[in-house]
C-alpha cells in the first residue's frame, strides 16, 4: 500500500490518499469542494501527483442549461414566491433585519434562519465551466440541501433546482439562461 499526499487543483486542500491493491490509480472526492480526482500512483516513485479532473457537461458539480455550458446564466433563490437574485462571486444569506448585514436578506419572520445563515459562491471558470458552492455561514441553525444537512465547514455544489432549507424557510436555486 502506498499513500501520497496531494493538493486537490480546484480549492487547494491538501489530502492524504492511500492506494487499494496493486491499483495503478484511484478516484477520490475533495472533502472540501466535492471535485472528482484522479490519482495515479507511481509504483517506482513515493510522490504522485493528481491527475487533472476531465470535466464535461452535465458532470456533478457543473450546472448546464440546455446543452452548453451556460457561462451567462443568471441564478435565483426563489422563496415563498419572490425572486432573490445572486450575484458572481461571494453572496452572504440570511434573515432579514436592522442588524444584517448579509448581502442577500430574505423576507421572512421565521427566526431559525439566522441573520447569517449561509454563502453561496458563484464561479465561473474561463473554460465556460460555472460552479455555485454553498456552505453554512457560522451560526448554529441548520442549511440542507435536498435533503441533506450540511455540515460546518462543509461546501456542496448546488445544481439547477436544488431544494434549500434554511431554518424552516425552504428555497430553490434556479439558473435561468441568458441566451
Amino acid at each position: 500500500m502506498q499513500e501520497v499526499k496531494i493538493k486537490c487543483p480546484t480549492c487547494g486542500a491538501l489530502l492524504s490518499v492511500k492506494s487499494v491493491g496493486d491499483e495503478p490509480e484511484v478516484t477520490v472526492t475533495c472533502p472540501k469542494c466535492k471535485a472528482a480526482l484522479r490519482v495515479k500512483f507511481n509504483r517506482q516513485q513515493q510522490d504522485a501527483a493528481p491527475a487533472p479532473p476531465r470535466r464535461q457537461p452535465g458532470d456533478e458539480g457543473e450546472t448546464v442549461i440546455g446543452n452548453s455550458m451556460a457561462p451567462k446564466a443568471t441564478f435565483f433563490l426563489k422563496v415563498a414566491g419572490q425572486s432573490y437574485q445572486l450575484s458572481d462571486g461571494l453572496n452572504t444569506i440570511g434573515r432579514q433585519a436592522s442588524s444584517s448585514d448579509a448581502t442577500i436578506q430574505i423576507a421572512t419572520v421565521d427566526h431559525k434562519m439566522s441573520r447569517h445563515h449561509a454563502k453561496i459562491e458563484v464561479l465561473r471558470y474561463p473554460t465556460g465551466i460555472v460552479r455555485v458552492k454553498i456552505s453554512n455561514w457560522q451560526n448554529r441553525n441548520p442549511t440542507w440541501v435536498n435533503g441533506v444537512e450540511l455540515r460546518n465547514e462543509e461546501t456542496l455544489v448546488l445544481n439547477n433546482g436544488s431544494r434549500l432549507k434554511m431554518g424552516n424557510t425552504n428555497m430553490t436555486f434556479v439558473a435561468e439562461s441568458n441566451t
